[in-house]
C-alpha cells in the first residue's frame, strides 16, 4: 500500500448520492460550504435511480408553504412531461439527469464509482476519511461529514453505536427488487382482487416462491409498463456483503417466478421484462443512537419538538422481516409529529450528521418515516446543518436550529 496517499480537503463531504446524500449537497454547496459528494455507483438518486422505486410515496403535510426537495423534483418533472401530473410517478432516467443538473448547479462536487474503505476518528472526531476508485487509495478531509448512506457506513467504520432489527431479533424489514413490465395490456388485466386469488394458487403450487401476501405493482411513466415492487426477501442483512449478494440471486430468482406467473394472466400475455433493478432496495438494516430516538409513541402523542426539522403524518409500513404479511396501520385523524434535528446527530460522533434514513428512531417509527421524500428533507437538514457549522466555525450541535427551520420552510405550520 502506498504510504504517500494523494489528499484533498473539502468543508463539508457527503458520503451517499441517494436523495438524502444529493439534498444534502445540493444545500450545504449553495450556502457557500465546499462540498464533495461521493457516490458508489455511477448516477445520483439511490433508490428512486438504482433500485427502480420510482414512485413518491408520502405527501407533505396540507399548508406546507415552500416545496419540499421532492415536491419541487416532480414539478419540474410534471412540467417536462418525464412524471405523471396525476400520479407521484417518474422516469428514473429523467431523474438522474436532474439530479446531475442541480448538483452542478449548486457548485458540489460529484465523484462517481467512488467508495469508503475507512474512517480515521479521535475522540468521536472524524479526521479523515479513505477513499477508493479507479484513480486508487486517496485521502479526503472536512470540517463536517454527512453520512448519506442509508446503512450509516460511514457512522459504523467510525465506531457510532447502533440498533438493529425488530426487538425481537436481528432482522429488519425485508428487502425487494424491483422490476418492469412492458408490452402490458391494461385494459384487459384482471382486478386486483382477481390477480391476488390466482397468486395464491400459484404459491400454493409451488410455482411462486415469494413469501409477500399479495401483488404489488405501480404505473409507471411509459405507458403499458408497470414497476411491480412485490418480491421479499427476508432474513438477510442489507449491510452484510455476503447477504447483500445472496438477496440480489434471490431477488432475481423471484422476479423470473414472478414474470412467468404474470404472463399466464389476462393482459400480460404478450408483456416482456423490461428491467430489473441494479441494485436491491433495502428497506432497513442498521439505525444509529442519536440525540434523540423518534418511536411510535412519539407518532401517537403528536409529540413537538423545538428543533423539529419535518412534521408528518405518516403512518406505520412494516414488512414482515420474517416472511407474509405487512402492518400497515394509519394514525388517529389529526395526528401529526416532528422529527428533531436531533435524530440526525449520532450521539457518538461529533462532526458527523446523518442525511439518510439511519437516523435515531425505533424499528416501528422507522418504518413511518424512512420514505424517499423524508430522506430527502433529512439530508436538506444536514447539508444547511454542515454549511452553518462551518460559517460559523462551531459545532454542528451548537448551529441555530432557527435558522435552519427558516431554510427549510416546510414545517407545515
Amino acid at each position: 500500500m502506498r504510504l504517500n496517499l494523494p489528499q484533498r480537503e473539502y468543508d463539508v463531504i457527503v458520503i451517499g448520492g441517494g436523495m438524502g446524500g444529493v439534498a444534502a449537497a445540493i444545500e450545504a454547496a449553495s450556502h457557500g460550504a465546499r462540498t464533495l459528494i461521493v457516490e458508489q455507483s455511477g448516477q445520483f438518486g439511490g433508490v428512486g435511480t438504482n433500485s427502480l422505486i420510482t414512485s413518491f410515496s408520502q405527501k407533505p403535510l396540507p399548508g406546507t408553504p415552500e416545496p419540499t426537495f421532492v415536491e419541487r423534483i416532480l414539478l419540474h418533472m410534471r412540467e417536462e412531461g418525464t412524471a405523471s401530473k396525476t400520479t407521484r410517478a417518474f422516469s428514473a432516467e429523467h431523474l438522474v439527469l436532474l439530479l446531475d443538473k442541480w448538483i452542478l448547479e449548486s457548485g458540489a462536487v460529484p465523484l462517481f464509482f467512488t467508495t469508503l474503505v475507512d474512517v480515521t476518528a479521535e475522540n468521536g472526531e472524524v479526521q479523515k476519511v479513505l477513499l477508493h476508485n479507479k484513480s486508487g487509495l486517496f485521502e479526503a478531509t472536512a470540517k463536517v461529514y454527512i453520512d448519506s448512506t442509508g446503512d450509516g457506513d460511514l457512522c459504523f467504520v467510525a465506531g457510532a453505536a447502533f440498533e438493529q432489527g425488530d426487538g425481537e431479533s436481528k432482522h429488519g424489514q425485508p428487502m425487494t427488487l424491483a422490476f418492469y413490465l412492458s408490452n402490458v395490456n391494461e385494459e384487459a388485466m384482471l382486478s386486483r382482487e382477481e390477480i391476488n386469488l390466482l397468486y395464491d394458487t400459484a404459491k400454493e403450487r409451488g410455482d411462486v416462491s415469494n413469501p409477500r401476501e399479495n401483488v404489488l405493482a405501480f404505473k409507471a411513466v411509459e405507458p403499458g409498463t408497470l414497476m411491480f415492487n412485490t418480491t421479499r426477501i427476508i432474513h438477510r442483512d442489507g449491510a452484510d456483503g455476503d447477504d447483500l449478494t445472496q438477496a440480489m440471486i434471490e431477488g432475481r430468482s423471484q422476479v423470473w417466478e414472478m414474470v412467468q406467473f404474470l404472463k399466464t394472466l389476462p393482459g400480460f400475455e404478450k408483456a416482456y421484462l423490461q428491467r430489473i433493478a441494479n441494485r436491491i432496495g433495502v428497506r432497513e438494516t442498521r439505525r444509529f443512537i442519536c440525540e434523540y430516538r423518534l418511536t411510535y409513541d412519539d407518532m401517537l402523542a403528536s409529540k413537538k419538538h423545538d428543533d423539529v426539522i419535518m412534521a408528518t403524518n405518516a403512518h406505520l409500513d412494516i414488512h414482515n422481516p420474517h416472511g407474509t404479511g405487512t402492518r400497515f396501520e394509519s394514525l388517529p385523524k389529526g395526528t401529526e409529529y416532528d422529527v428533531p434535528l436531533r435524530c440526525l446527530i449520532p450521539r457518538d460522533l461529533q462532526n458527523v450528521i446523518i442525511g439518510s434514513r439511519c437516523i435515531g428512531v425505533s424499528h416501528e417509527a422507522f418504518s413511518a418515516v424512512r420514505m424517499m421524500p423524508h430522506v430527502a428533507e433529512y439530508g436538506r437538514a444536514a447539508g444547511l446543518t454542515a454549511a452553518k457549522a462551518v460559517q460559523n466555525n462551531s459545532t454542528i450541535r451548537d448551529v441555530d436550529v432557527h435558522w435552519i427551520q427558516q431554510q427549510l420552510a416546510t414545517l407545515g405550520k
